[in-house]
């Protein structure tokens, strides 16, 4: 799923867009993934270099799936085309778990 834009204006003046990140955006999203892995992996699920062994293609067919799914999808934020936040939205796709979400990094 596909989340449209929305600009922020910071109180410093700078804009910041929401927005979901597109396969274009995979090697920008990953080092940002990797830069906060790093600093909080120990409340994460995957070891402190589960990010490193990660391809910018393998990153390319994730956002790919998100963007072509019905039930996820992905915010980033982007300042001066760098990305300083991202929030992932899934569902499980389980019966029991039909209404639940998961947050990702």
């Amino acid at each position: 799923m596909k989340i449209n834009e929305r600009i922020v204006t910071l109180k410093d003046k700078r804009k910041l867009i929401l927005k979901s990140p597109e396969v274009k955006d995979a090697e920008n999203l990953l080092l940002h993934i990797r830069r906060v892995f790093k600093e909080s992996y120990r409340n994460m699920t995957h070891p402190a270099d589960y990010f490193d062994k990660l391809t910018i293609e393998e990153e390319e067919k994730i956002l790919a799936r998100f963007i072509e799914s019905d039930s996820k999808f992905m915010i980033s934020s982007f300042l001066d085309n760098k990305i300083v936040g991202n929030i992932g939205i899934t569902s499980f796709g389980t019966e029991f778990a039909k209404y639940s979400a998961c947050l990702l990094y």
